[in-house]
């Protein structure tokens, strides 16, 4: 039997470019996919989002085929990178993505937000930066971090944070993302959401230890 890719649509163009894909064997429809472009700097991205099979037809390798043929359409796209991102509970997709050569970037974690966290401590103060939800956190007359949040439907997300290079290992970074989630917590947000890279463990540790768990796993592939 074959498995094989059957565009469901038109291709959508713009800054991006998508186009959804039906997954047929013998031209019947087993399940789908969505692929699409984006384009950083240095590469083209492309990405696929949404592999579904139907359930009667999984553990037969209709999966392996469509992600196969879904990276042989972005090669002709002009892409050079794959990324996906799963679930850490779909079990599945991930022995998939590592099967296939894929390797961790890094991934997405949330918090829900029920109390206020705790004030800084004694001679920390944060200073707005107005209203694009920036703040620096200061030591005395010391900046010692800095964060920004953006909103994100019912969540709030910190996009940017850091803590300068003499500063790190003393406490810094806990006292940011707690701020960050009375920001939050104070702008109506329900849950605040982060992203750690894959290789930064200290990070990781950090907010697993402030009651973060990991709702995305990021793959990122060369396609050779």
């Amino acid at each position: 039997m074959t498995t094989t890719l059957r565009p469901a649509g038109p291709e959508r163009t713009g800054p991006e470019s998508s186009r959804g894909y039906d997954i047929c064997v013998n031209g019947r429809r087993v399940g789908g996919l969505e692929i699409e472009t984006g384009t950083p700097p240095g590469h083209r991205t492309g990405t696929i989002r949404s592999l579904f099979v139907e359930p009667a037809e999984r553990h037969r390798g209709r999966a392996t085929v469509a992600a196969l043929a879904a990276e042989e359409v972005l090669r002709a796209w002009g892409c050079d990178v794959i990324t996906v991102s799963v679930a850490p509970t779909a079990r599945a997709a991930t022995r998939l993505v590592v099967a296939l050569g894929y390797a961790p970037t890094g991934r997405v974690l949330e918090k829900i937000l029920a109390v206020p966290p705790p004030a800084l401590s004694e001679g920390l103060t944060a200073r707005s930066e107005g209203p694009n939800g920036g703040y620096h956190l200061l030591d005395g007359d010391t900046e010692v971090g800095w964060y920004r949040l953006m909103a994100d439907g019912e969540s709030m997300r910190l996009v940017t944070t850091g803590i300068s290079v003499p500063r790190r290992g003393r406490g810094y970074g806990r006292a940011l993302i707690r701020h960050a989630e009375g920001s939050a917590l104070a702008a109506g947000a329900r849950r605040l959401l982060l992203s750690v890279p894959a290789d930064d463990a200290a990070a990781l540790r950090l907010a697993s230890a402030l009651g973060y768990r990991t709702t995305l796993v990021h793959w990122r592939k060369p396609l050779l």
